[in-house]
């Protein structure tokens, strides 16, 4: 080359030799004499633009691109690595418009196809990219890339079956393709088939043995599956690597959380409080956003759970959509649409089925859109006779299924899921109702834009609390939990001995899952036992481990283990015969009882608890204020302890607290079905009138008037 300095053509492939051999600096000195000889050579600044790429020098290598442009401006391969820079330095248009331009000059050019269909999905706008994918495996189906990102966005648009065949093409042709492998595991779990997702995880761990996301994955498989322990043991063998770039801390943050939940569900303490700082500390520094049902459950600040759902929203949502909804119209019956993924034999179900019977069909028309499976149940029978509409929605994208709402012109759509598992709370974005709004299955915020109102009470959210919600808050009088009168406390003719407790034992229980259990809540149990001789406590049963590691801890506190009974998991109407075996329910605390309160109250059986902070805390308080036995509500976990104790002494006091429940259940509007359902309906017309009105969805409370129905007030 000395020889020969003129030699421009040498000198670039000569660079292009060593940035194959992974020299790139020496490749970057080649191709600059390359240009220096023939500056105005399209290919030469090209290949500039390529090595300065990976260099990470990003802003040189765009201008390359661009001088080389200049020169030629149809030249597709500068265009299509233009596209490249502009997409990783967040320039999304630009980065298409290149593609588009890259395309126009070779339109046989899948791998533009392909990074056309990237920037499109990045962008959310799902159904061009699919389009973008499918036109470049049309011109290569032999591209395993192109099958994997077309399944991602098939994913994404709620076709998972779809979606898992598109991954098993690409690992038909490219069998060891880890990243397929984890996609595919992903849309194996949207399916619901846990068991077959941890087995192409771990087959992706086989070729990856080191990679943190199949490990987290993995991780998540194992809880989904009940293998709580390994997950945990997964999720810490994350936590002992380095965290070397950005991203690495972040999912290490996640995994932080996602292990502390685990230690939860396990009652598994020895390094709790470790555990508990190390993922507070990640959440106020925005470095984790774990799903919001894990921070209500697991952090008792208002401030943390709005953050974490705010956050959340911001990485589901679609990003720029357009809203579906009809315009807003005069009715004669306001169209109310429920959505939810429990419309089977769940506890949001068993709570709302009455509700969903007991609507005045003059007034509103009731239609339910569900999304989860049919467990043929009798409860799905019952519910699919409740509403006038019952439409199975499972096969729907997001869009689609916004459509399908707004096509049905519903005027007000009701999500009961929330943030908990399996949720389409993305389809809100689309605003497929003039008014949207969400209820009962998820205590706390969205944190979402899209979601006007929240339907709740005073003692849930009590004034001055808004401010940790996005949504407007609407208050319904005594308590926002609806109740089904209709459920029967069956006659089993059972003895304590029969449900496997002492006969003369004072039981006190607590049928709460075990992830509400806090070793605070359990210092304060012990110590109850330990001051009332004789007692026992009466616990649900869960597994093994967590059986054993309670029974361990009453043994550190001084506690014979074998005053901790478990019971085991029965159907719903013998689970409220067995309750009236017990004397006392002792709450939890930050996560109250909620379905099960209800559940108790029902059954005749009186419930202590300590009313924290936030929403989620304090459920159970706003069922004894509205079933009128506000007493039983403790200000702090010392006068809890003591209300405990005496009530186990005096006999007389819990005598009278059980007849005063019983009375109560018949006149109080707790368990009254009908009067619970008006007071919503009261609701549902004022968000509906102040639509109506062009206002902005603001707050109000429903004043209920047994003698003239209800009125509104606002706040």
């Amino acid at each position: 080359m000395r020889d020969h300095p003129l030699h421009g053509e040498a000198y670039n492939l000569f660079a292009i030799i060593e940035y194959q051999l992974g020299e790139f600096e020496h490749a970057s000195l080649l191709v600059e004499q390359a240009v220096s000889i023939e500056p105005r050579n399209p290919n030469f600044l090209n290949s500039r633009g390529i090595v300065l790429q990976k260099l990470g020098r990003l802003d040189d290598a765009l201008a390359s691109y661009d001088a080389a442009l200049s020169i030629e401006p149809q030249n597709a391969q500068a265009l299509y690595n233009r596209g490249i820079v502009l997409h990783v330095t967040n320039r999304s248009e630009e980065a298409l418009a290149s593609y588009d331009k890259a395309l126009e000059a070779r339109p046989h050019y899948p791998e533009a196809l392909i990074n056309r269909g990237n920037v499109l999905q990045a962008l959310k706008r799902f159904d061009e990219a699919l389009v973008s994918y499918n036109g470049a495996l049309a011109k290569n189906p032999n591209l395993a890339i192109g099958f994997v990102n077309r399944g991602i966005t098939l994913q994404a648009l709620n076709r998972p079956e779809e979606a898992l065949a598109s991954y098993d093409r690409a690992l038909a042709i490219q069998p060891s393709y880890p990243d397929a492998l984890l996609r595919r595991g992903i849309a194996l779990e949207a399916l619901d088939r846990a068991a077959e997702a941890l087995a192409s995880y771990e087959r992706a761990l086989q070729i990856q043995p080191g990679s943190k996301s199949l490990l987290a994955k993995r991780g998540d498989s194992l809880q989904d599956l009940g293998r709580i322990e390994e997950a945990v043991k997964t999720y810490r063998s994350i936590l002992a690597m380095p965290a070397v770039s950005v991203e690495e801390k972040m999912l290490h943050d996640r995994t932080a959380v996602e292990a502390l939940w685990c230690q939860r569900k396990l009652c598994a303490w020895d390094d709790l409080a470790e555990s508990n700082a190390q993922a507070d500390q990640s959440l106020r520094a925005n470095a984790a956003t774990p799903n919001p049902f894990v921070s209500l459950c697991v952090f008792e600040d208002p401030e943390i759970q709005f953050d974490c759902a705010r956050r959340y929203w911001t990485g589901r949502r679609h990003g720029s959509v357009r809203a579906v909804a009809n315009a807003r119209s005069k009715v004669d019956r306001i169209r109310v649409g429920y959505f939810s993924s429990d419309f089977c034999d769940h506890p949001t179900s068993h709570l709302l089925a009455g509700v969903f019977e007991a609507h005045d069909r003059s007034r509103f028309e009731i239609r339910g859109y569900s999304y989860g499976l049919d467990d043929r149940s009798a409860m799905r029978t019952r519910l699919t006779r409740a509403f006038e509409y019952f439409v199975d929605v499972r096969a729907l994208s997001d869009v689609e299924l916004a459509e399908r709402i707004a096509g049905d012109d519903v005027h007000i759509l009701v999500d009961l899921n929330g943030h908990t598992k399996r949720n389409r709370a993305p389809v809100l974005e689309f605003r497929p109702a003039p008014v949207c709004a969400h209820y009962l299955g998820y205590p706390g915020t969205l944190g979402s834009p899209y979601v006007d109102y929240l339907i709740a009470d005073s003692f849930v959210i009590p004034p001055g609390d808004e401010r940790f919600f996005s949504e407007a808050i609407v208050r319904l009088p005594g308590c926002y939990q609806a109740n089904d009168d209709k459920r029967e406390v069956l006659d089993l003719g059972q003895t304590r001995r029969d449900v496997g407790l002492p006969d003369n034992a004072f039981v006190f229980c607590c049928f709460n899952r075990p992830y509400k259990i806090t070793p605070e809540v359990f210092d304060v149990w012990m110590r109850i036992l330990g001051t009332t001789p004789g007692s026992v406590l009466w616990l649900l049963g869960d597994s093994e481990r967590v059986e054993s590691n309670l029974r361990c801890e009453a043994t550190r506190r001084g506690v014979d283990a074998q005053r901790l009974i478990f019971a085991p998991r029965v159907p719903n109407g013998e689970h409220l015969a067995r309750q009236c075996h017990a004397d006392l329910f002792l709450d939890t605390w930050p996560v109250c009882a909620h379905t099960t309160a209800s559940d108790a109250l029902w059954a005749g059986l009186p419930l202590l608890t300590y009313s924290g902070r936030t929403f989620i805390s304090r459920v159970a308080g706003s069922l004894l204020t509205a079933i009128g036995l506000p007493e039983l509500i403790a200000p702090s976990s010392a006068a809890y302890e003591a209300l405990a104790i005496g009530l186990s002494r005096d006999p007389g006091a819990l005598k009278a607290l059980r007849e005063r429940l019983a009375r109560n259940r018949g006149t109080r509007s707790l368990f009254n079905t009908k009067r619970v359902c008006r007071n919503l309906e009261a609701g549902f017309e004022k968000m509906w009138d102040i639509s109506q009105r062009g206002e902005a969805p603001h707050g109000f409370a429903v004043e209920e008037d047994p003698g003239q129905g209800n009125n509104v007030g606002l706040l």
